[in-house]
């Protein structure tokens, strides 16, 4: 923490009680991003089994998945990710793994690089 003028004529140990709440935020902030991205990875998972699933079951083509792709960015326009190409990536990372693997190497990956994981 920088002392300006605002921490003059404040209680000595002001500076050391600033920083220690500042590591706080941003501990809080670095396990809700790695909670965040962890839900989306596991969600990007999910999407892509059930589209895998459906396809080997009833058959759909890719009209089906360029529909699904316009409806969920219809209901979802702020969220990334939901293109048809997308579709088909999360449909391969499906077949990566399993669900409880992804996710027990999710947690470990976040835990060596500092919340970062890459494919």
């Amino acid at each position: 923490m920088a002392v300006t003028e605002k921490t003059v004529g404040l209680p000595e140990d002001y500076p050391q009680f600033l920083d220690e709440l500042e590591a706080q935020v941003r501990r809080a902030r670095l396990r809700a991003t790695r909670a965040a991205n962890t839900e989306l990875l596991i969600l990007y998972w999910t999407l892509g089994h059930s589209l895998l699933e459906r396809q080997h079951v009833h058959g759909w083509g890719s009209k089906v998945v360029d529909q699904l792709a316009r409806d969920l960015r219809s209901e979802f326009p702020h969220m990334r990710g939901l293109s048809r190409r997308n579709l088909f990536y999360m449909r391969s990372f499906s077949t990566s793994s399993t669900i409880e693997s992804f996710a027990t190497g999710t947690q470990l990956a976040q835990q060596n690089t500092g919340g970062r994981v890459t494919f």
